[in-house]
């Protein structure tokens, strides 16, 4: 009886260091990352339930952005002396959503739910540990053409990540410093957005399954 309550114990004791040594070892390895990001973007990051997948569009410099990230036209410089009233308006088409980074705002050309995503949980995990990051490559004047986003949020707070796979930065959307990810968290990051966004903008899922059906498939769907 003496025997089996020590084993017990032994292996109670295991346990609780394991966890332990688990524990210290991600907090030691989200340190940089945690700095970079802010301590709760950086939980919000890897635990809020929402996300969305950007497709990131071209940059609109000389355009603002309003309190909801919608862009909106400078006032005009004039109308000439007329009324306000007496000015025509014209028909312009909506303007998109956008994200600002370092004062220029970005256009979203295209956005997609990926709470469920394959691959997305540990990514966004990814994003929050310092081995994701190459620390070590010094900072170049070089400005970030962003290609991808993840829109984060808990119902109450948000977070924009930003990336440019071809130079390996990613940064925050409304902010203006960027770090490097490590080559091979970059390629998984090209896979994932590749696969999200593979579909042609406005397809659905059932259009494509369509598009995929072969002649002999349809001939037969006829008959029947």
């Amino acid at each position: 009886m003496q025997r089996g309550t020590i084993a017990i114990l032994m292996i109670l004791v295991v346990a609780v260091t394991a966890g332990v040594v688990a524990v210290v070892y991600r907090v030691q390895n989200q340190q940089q990352a945690q700095a970079f990001w802010g301590n709760e973007t950086a939980l919000l990051i890897d635990r809020a339930p929402n996300v969305e997948v950007l497709e990131i569009g071209e940059a609109r410099s000389g355009i603002v952005l309003d309190s909801e990230d919608e862009l909106s036209q400078p006032p005009p410089e004039g109308n000439d002396g007329k009324k306000e009233s007496e000015v025509e308006e014209e028909e312009k088409e909506p303007l998109p959503q956008a994200v600002e980074f370092n004062q220029v705002p970005w256009i979203i050309a295209r956005s997609l739910d990926g709470s469920q995503a394959k691959g997305v949980t540990n990514l966004r995990r990814a994003l929050v540990e310092d081995s994701s990051f190459d620390w070590t490559v010094p900072e170049e004047a070089k400005e970030p053409v962003w290609q991808y986003g993840l829109a984060i949020d808990d119902g109450r707070n948000f977070a924009t990540v930003l990336f440019d796979l071809e130079s390996r930065q990613v940064g925050l959307a409304g902010g203006n410093e960027t770090t490097r990810l490590r080559p091979e968290m970059n390629e998984d990051f090209r896979e994932f957005f590749a696969e999200q966004l593979s579909a042609p903008a406005g397809e659905t899922e059932d259009e494509t399954n369509e598009a995929d059906e072969s002649p002999a498939d349809a001939a037969q769907a006829n008959e029947s």
